[in-house]
């Protein structure tokens, strides 16, 4: 898998296409996530990518993020914040949708992870 940075997910359509390509995989095999840190992020790279997996935060304190002090940090609540506007997101894309997808074909929630 590939962990693609917030500020290049716009590469990741080209990143997948490599990896079917190099791999000989359907792109619902590979893995790719990417960080957010905002909801506003997080739904964007959501609606326009499907990551795999988001990394959210920086939570805490940590050595990661010299640069930040407490003020700066998008604290512990956000990956749950996220995780339920995606999931909303995704409801409001099913009931506007006319035609039930199979589960295959709907797309997965992300998995969310807290980083430090």
């Amino acid at each position: 898998g590939v962990h693609v940075k917030e500020k290049d997910t716009d590469n990741i359509p080209f990143i997948k296409e490599q990896f079917t390509k190099l791999t000989c995989r359907h792109q619902k095999d590979i893995v790719i996530g990417t960080s957010a840190h905002s909801i506003e992020s997080a739904l964007a790279n959501w609606k326009l990518y499907q990551p795999n997996y988001f990394f959210v935060g920086t939570c805490y304190l940590t050595q990661s993020h010299p640069e930040k002090d407490a003020r700066d940090l998008e604290g512990p609540t956000l990956p749950g914040i996220i995780k339920r506007a995606i999931k909303e997101e995704e409801i409001n894309v099913e009931e506007g949708s006319r035609e039930k997808s199979s589960l295959d074909e709907r797309r997965r929630q992300p998995l969310i992870f807290a980083i430090g």
